[in-house]
C-alpha cells in the first residue's frame, strides 16, 4: 500500500513537473513540456481558443481575455466538414472549433527577436479537415527541435465556411476570415511562446496552399506574415475562388427548404440542426462532373479581396518571398484511388483495363462541347510519344497528367511567373521522391499529391513514410527547405541556397528526391500547351473554367509579360 502510494506521488510529481505556463495579454494558458528523442524538449498547448464563440455564416470576433488558467493539453473539436467519411473516425466535431495549436522550443531564443514562426493552413478542398491530425510529435521532433515556433489551427468549412448568396446577406470567405483572425492572434501572442513575430511564414497544402497563396493577395493580411510557402495549391487554380459557390449555396438551401430572399435564406440555414445539413451533405454528396468534386470555395467579395480579378490582386500586392512547390504526379492520389468523388476516379476493377476510351470519355466531359479543344487534347496527351506502349498504364499515366496540369501543375506557375514580373522573390521545387505501401495497385510512376505529409507530420492518409534510408534523405531535405526558407526567405539544400525564377528562367527549380538538383523548366511542355498554344486556338474564354487567370496575348500567352512591359 505505501509503495502504491509513493509511485502516485512520484507519478502526480513528474506529470506536474510537465506543465508548463504561459502568461499572455489574454491570460496564462497551460500546456505541458514534451521530450524529444535527443534528449531536448518542447512545450506544447493545444486548443487555445482564438475567437469568441463564432455565429454561424458570421464573421469570428477576437477572443475576450479570460480570468482563469486556460488548460491547453487536448486538441479542440474539429470544424465540421462536408465529406466527414472521408476523415479519421473518432474526430469530435463542433461549429464552437476555432482552436490553436503552438509548440515552441523549451529553451529561450539566444536571438533578441526570437524564434522564427511558421503556421501551418490545413488542406481539404475548404470542405474537409482539422488541425487534430497534423498532431504534435513529428513537429516537435522535424521542426520545433530546429528553432523554430509552429502553429496550427482550424477555419470553417464547407457551407460553415463560405457559403454565399452573393450579397451582404452571406458575402462569402468566412473561412478566410478565420484565418485573418488567427494570424492576428499569432502577432498578439506569438512572443510569449518565444515567436518573433515579425519573422511569420504561412506555410499550406493544398486547398491549405490555395489558402495561403489567397492570403497574399489580400490587403487585409498585410503585415501578418513575412514569408509564404506553398505545396501543391495556388490561387490560380480553379477550385480556389469561384464564384459557383453562390450556386451552391443555394443548391443548398433548397435541399434545406429555405426560401425567400438572401436575408430569408441564411436567417433559414441558421436555424437547421448540424444533423439536418449532413443530411443534406449525403444527399447532395460530391460534384462528381468535376476534376475535384468540391462545391464550396472562396469568392470574389469586394472586401476580402477588393478588385475582381487574380491578375489585379497581384498587381496591387505586397511582394514578399514565397517557396512554391508540386509533386510530379499530383493527381494520382485521386486517379489510383477512387474516392468516389470526382471526375477522374478510376474504379479500381478497371485499373489493369483503362484504355483509350475511358480517357476519352474524361476528355470529352472536360471539354464540354468547346469546338477543338477535345481534339487538342486528344493529341497532346494521347497521340504525342511515339514509342510508347499504349496499355493500360500509359492511358492512366496520361489521365493523371491531364489532370494535375489543369489543377496543380499549370496554375502555380502561371502564379510565380506573374508574381516574379512583379519582383516578388518566388523559388520554385518539385517532390520527385515517393514510396508506395506494400500490396498497393498502383502501375504509375511519381509522387501523388500530398506526398510529403507523413514525412513532416503525423501518419496521414494517402502519405507514406517508410523510414528507408532514402525516405530520411528526401525527409531531411524536405525540412531543411522549409525550415531555412522560413529563417532568411531562401530555401537551401545542403546549405546551397536557391535561385528564385526571373525572366531568364521563369520555370527554373530544384527537383527534391534523395538529392537536390538544380533544374530548368519545370512542367513546360503542359505550361506552354494550356497557356500558349491552347488559348491561340481555342480561344482564353472557353478555358477559364479550367484555368480563370488566363490573359490572351497575340503572340503568345505568357502571364506575366504585359505585367513585365507595364513595370519597366
Amino acid at each position: 500500500m505505501l509503495a502504491t502510494v509513493l509511485y502516485l506521488v512520484l507519478f502526480c510529481d513528474l506529470a506536474l513537473s510537465r506543465d508548463v505556463e504561459v502568461e499572455t495579454k489574454f491570460g496564462r494558458i497551460e500546456g505541458f513540456r514534451y521530450e524529444l528523442k535527443d534528449g531536448n524538449s518542447t512545450d506544447v498547448f493545444l486548443g487555445i481558443p482564438f475567437s469568441e464563440r463564432p455565429k454561424r455564416f458570421q464573421r469570428a470576433r477576437l477572443v475576450s481575455p479570460w480570468m482563469d488558467k486556460k488548460e491547453a493539453k487536448h486538441f479542440g473539436p474539429s470544424c465540421p466538414a462536408t465529406m466527414p467519411w472521408l476523415m479519421d473516425a473518432g474526430l469530435e466535431f463542433a461549429e464552437e472549433c476555432l482552436f490553436m495549436n503552438v509548440i515552441a522550443p523549451s529553451r529561450p531564443s539566444r536571438g533578441r527577436s526570437g524564434y522564427p514562426v511558421v503556421v501551418w493552413v490545413q488542406g481539404g478542398g475548404f470542405e474537409l479537415g482539422t488541425s487534430t491530425v497534423y498532431g504534435y510529435k513529428n513537429i516537435s521532433e522535424n521542426f520545433v527541435s530546429r528553432d523554430v515556433v509552429f502553429v496550427t489551427f482550424n477555419y470553417r468549412l464547407g457551407p460553415f465556411g463560405f457559403l454565399s448568396t452573393g450579397d451582404d446577406a452571406a458575402p462569402g470567405n468566412v473561412g478566410l476570415w478565420d484565418q485573418i483572425l488567427a494570424l492576428q492572434f499569432v502577432n498578439e501572442i506569438i512572443s510569449d511562446f518565444g515567436g518573433d513575430p515579425t519573422n511569420v511564414t504561412v506555410f499550406g497544402e493544398s486547398a491549405g496552399a490555395a489558402a495561403v497563396s489567397l492570403l497574399t493577395l489580400s490587403p487585409h493580411s498585410s503585415g501578418l506574415f513575412q514569408k509564404a510557402i506553398t505545396i501543391s495549391g495556388s490561387s490560380f487554380s480553379n477550385f480556389a475562388i469561384n464564384e459557383r459557390v453562390v450556386e451552391e449555396s443555394l443548391r443548398l438551401a433548397q435541399f434545406l427548404e429555405c426560401e425567400g430572399t438572401s436575408k430569408e435564406i441564411v436567417e433559414c440555414l441558421r436555424t437547421r440542426s448540424i444533423d439536418e445539413l449532413y443530411s443534406a451533405f449525403f444527399r447532395i454528396g460530391p460534384a462528381r462532373d468535376r476534376l475535384l468534386g468540391f462545391h464550396y470555395s472562396p469568392r470574389f467579395d469586394s472586401d476580402f479581396f477588393p478588385l475582381d480579378s487574380l491578375n489585379s490582386l497581384v498587381e496591387v500586392a505586397s511582394p514578399i518571398p514565397t517557396l512554391a512547390m508540386i509533386t510530379s504526379s499530383e493527381m494520382g492520389i485521386f486517379t489510383m484511388n477512387n474516392l468516389d468523388m470526382n471526375l477522374i476516379d478510376v474504379d479500381p476493377s478497371r485499373i489493369e483495363d483503362y484504355n483509350e476510351d475511358d480517357l476519352r470519355e474524361v476528355m470529352k466531359k472536360i471539354a464540354r462541347g468547346t469546338p477543338g479543344l477535345e481534339e487538342e487534347l486528344l493529341a497532346f496527351y494521347i497521340s504525342r510519344g511515339d514509342g510508347e506502349e499504349r496499355n493500360s498504364t500509359f492511358y492512366l499515366s496520361r489521365l493523371t497528367q491531364l489532370a494535375s496540369d489543369i489543377m496543380f501543375n499549370v496554375p502555380p506557375l502561371q502564379e510565380a511567373e506573374m508574381k516574379s514580373a512583379f519582383s516578388w522573390p518566388v523559388f520554385l521545387g518539385e517532390e520527385a521522391y515517393y514510396t508506395r505501401e506494400e500490396g498497393e495497385n498502383i502501375p504509375i510512376e511519381g509522387a501523388f499529391h500530398g506526398n510529403e505529409l507523413s514525412y513532416l507530420f503525423d501518419p496521414q492518409t494517402g502519405s507514406s513514410y517508410d523510414g528507408s534510408s532514402d525516405s530520411r534523405k528526401f525527409k531531411g531535405l524536405m525540412i531543411e527547405t522549409i525550415v531555412s526558407f522560413a529563417n532568411t526567405g531562401v530555401p537551401t539544400s545542403y546549405g546551397q541556397p536557391w535561385k528564385p525564377v526571373d525572366a531568364r528562367s521563369p520555370r527554373r527549380y530544384v527537383e527534391l528526391s534523395t538529392r537536390s538538383e538544380e533544374k530548368e523548366g519545370l512542367m513546360e511542355e503542359s505550361y506552354k500547351f494550356w497557356t500558349q498554344e491552347l488559348p491561340n486556338k481555342v480561344g482564353v474564354e472557353s478555358l477559364k473554367a479550367l484555368l480563370p487567370a488566363l490573359k490572351l496575348d497575340r503572340e503568345t500567352n505568357v502571364l506575366g509579360k504585359r505585367a513585365l512591359k507595364k513595370k519597366l
